[in-house]
């Protein structure tokens, strides 16, 4: 198969993966979801699963090919984890403490007397635990163990993708 649709899969995934992005922007709760929202970025958390399907074609296209013995295979997953380790890491630092901020923030303004920071506050700090901090950096957090998603829990798909 020539590299022609696989550039062009890599535009959509990439177009998708935006999507989804700004779709966690109301995650956030910055902003509210509402109607003055464009309706493909209130519904876009449908295109992770076209993410998925294109990531696997893309992945399977560019591989199948050069994956033929075990060393092989171990090369492959350890690139594969460099480039979504340090991604994770600093997406899931940043969250957690862009939340506490927020938080805080919040917190202040209350005790001004000033109007709501935010449209729906955390109500404690995001202090994470032992095995969300065990099952992050394993990248198993998305994996079904917990009986919610901890942490940056929009980066389960990470977990899902690496695994």
């Amino acid at each position: 198969m020539s590299s022609g649709p696989v550039k062009a899969f890599e535009g959509v995934r990439g177009s998708a993966a935006v999507l989804v992005a700004l779709f966690h922007l109301g995650d956030l709760k910055l902003v509210p979801i509402g109607s003055h929202w464009l309706s493909v970025i209130r519904n876009a958390y449908i295109f992770v699963d076209l993410f998925f399907v294109l990531s696997g074609y893309v992945i399977f296209t560019a591989y199948h090919n050069r994956i033929t013995t075990r060393a092989d295979i171990e090369a492959f997953v350890l690139r594969r984890f460099g480039r979504l380790f340090p991604l994770l890491i600093f997406a899931t630092t940043a969250y957690v403490l862009l939340d506490n901020l927020l938080m805080t923030a919040h917190r202040a303004f209350q005790a001004a007397g000033l109007p709501p920071l935010l449209l729906s506050p955390p109500t404690t700090l995001d202090i994470p635990g032992f095995f969300e901090i065990l099952a992050t950096i394993t990248l198993t957090h998305g994996l079904g163990f917990f009986d919610r998603l901890i942490l940056n829990y929009a980066s389960w798909s990470i977990s899902v993708e690496f695994y």
